[in-house]
């Protein structure tokens, strides 16, 4: 009579063969996984050197290599679940394997698995001694002979050397391995093309004083060709119809790793960019401007009310300012190009700015009152913050207004008189500014000062007389 040991251990060894045969799964699952992933990518990258893919392709093969990977795990992961408790299935390979068991596993495992179920349908007598005889037969019997690790195996070793494909790839080239890994896991990000030839390029975009000298200088790593060659427009000014038209031009070798090629005394802007082997580098912009300065001055004087002069204007003015206390000099100057800001500076011991006013895009008005000795400069910015840097300090003097000069002719010497004498008097007097007016003040012993008006003159005189009779 069998035991229950006898139906136990036969759904043990069932058991251990369907584990194994779950550990294989999952080897197989994990080496798909791998090949699929390092496979993808060294495909990937060998096709990106070649062909430089574009962000369309790349995001093609991301979808694809995503799909092939999503099938393949769909169809791993039902195959596993299918396995799990697949009992009867297990059983009924062994038997092909081993035919002479004929269906004697099968069924032992069946009832075996479940008494009752032999209760109803077959006799349990019957159940036990199939059990007996089928554990008896299949006691020599390796079952785990039936698990088939060949295409696990090769599979794994498939996988183990495209991970060290992948790792002597990264070792030996860890530039090209860094740029398409980058390209592959984000399709759609801007990362430079790998190519087997680098290129370091100097000057890059810049801004360039108009007839300067700029020399390209590009420096060669990697695969070493050839022959450089830079590529290069001159860009239209706005308004002018039709495309840049671009050139070729072999650069200079200066030895391996070097190449050169200078644009003289350049007057317009310049894009340019360099292509060595399967190198071509971004495009660059030498973009050309001319330094902001001031190409005329106008400068207005308007005079202290004193004074009686007029205002003065003088045209291409820009130097030395020379006038009386108290002068308003007013500046209007032209510029080269249109400016954003302009700042007038007055310098004695430091220099101190006041801003001047933009009225028009090349024209700019400021204003300063003469009070004592200083230097002056007008400084300008354009709208790139590009500033005449160099503008020259002028002097500013202040003209001294001298005292007027008055001669008393008559009488020359002191006189007495009574209360009832006349006595000539004629005076003279003279003044830088003119003179309007000429009196006498004048105080008896007991009085108060007094103040006398001898002559008005309708315009200054620059020499007057008064004649009159005290």
């Amino acid at each position: 009579m069998a035991t229950p040991s006898d139906a136990s251990s036969l759904l043990t060894r069932i058991r251990t063969v369907g584990q194994a045969e779950l550990r294989r799964l999952k080897v197989i699952g994990l080496s798909v996984l791998v090949i699929l992933l390092f496979g993808a990518f060294l495909c990937f990258s060998a096709s990106d050197i070649a062909f430089k893919l574009d962000k369309g392709t790349r995001l093609a093969a991301a979808i694809a290599s995503l799909a092939g990977l999503a099938i393949a795990m769909v169809k791993l992961a039902s195959l596993y679940v299918s396995r799990k408790d697949a009992r009867d299935k297990i059983a009924a390979e062994v038997e092909t394997k081993w035919p002479e068991l004929e269906a004697s596993l099968t069924t032992s495992v069946e009832f075996g698995s479940d008494p009752k179920k032999a209760e109803l349908l077959s006799s349990p007598e019957i159940v036990a001694k199939l059990i007996e005889q089928t554990e008896e037969r299949s006691r020599v019997m390796n079952f785990l002979r039936v698990v088939n690790w060949r295409l696990a195996a090769g599979l794994g070793v498939v996988a183990g050397l495209l991970v060290v494909a992948c790792l002597a790839y990264a070792a030996c080239l860890p530039r090209l391995a860094s740029l398409t890994f980058h390209r592959f896991v984000k399709p759609w990000a801007n990362v430079p093309p790998p190519t087997l030839t680098v290129l370091d390029v100097q000057p890059k975009s810049q801004d360039v004083r108009k007839f300067s000298n700029i020399e390209v200088v590009a420096r060669v790593e990697g695969r070493i060709p050839r022959e450089a060659a830079i590529q290069f427009a001159f860009v239209k000014p706005p308004g002018q119809p039709g495309s840049p038209e671009w050139q070729r031009q072999v650069m200079e070798k200066k030895d391996d790793l070097l190449y050169t090629f200078r644009f003289p005394r350049l007057q317009d802007s310049v894009k340019f960019r360099v292509k060595a082997g399967d190198c071509t580098t971004d495009e660059y912009l030498l973009d050309v401007y001319e330094p902001p300065k001031i190409l005329k001055v106008t400068a207005t004087f308007r005079y202290p009310e004193y004074t009686g002069l007029q205002a003065k204007t003088e045209d291409d003015f820009l130097g030395p300012i020379s006038a009386i206390k108290g002068t308003v000099v007013e500046l209007t100057a032209v510029t080269n190009v249109p400016v954003t800001r302009a700042a007038l500076a007055l310098r004695r011991e430091r220099a101190l700015f006041a801003d001047a006013e933009v009225v028009e895009p090349t024209k700019v008005k400021t204003a300063l009152e003469v009070h004592q000795n200083l230097k002056y400069a007008l400084f300008i910015q354009d709208a790139k913050g590009r500033v005449n840097s160099d503008a020259p300090f002028h002097a500013i003097k202040v003209i001294p207004d001298k005292a007027p000069e008055i001669k008393v002719a008559k009488p020359g010497k002191n006189v007495k008189g009574t209360k009832t004498s006349e006595i000539p008097l004629s005076l003279e007097a003279s003044d830088d500014f003119g003179v309007s007016e000429m009196g006498i003040a004048y105080k008896a012993k007991t009085d108060d000062e007094q103040r006398l008006t001898l002559r008005e003159f309708q315009e200054r005189m620059a020499k007057a007389q008064a004649p009159d009779t005290f």
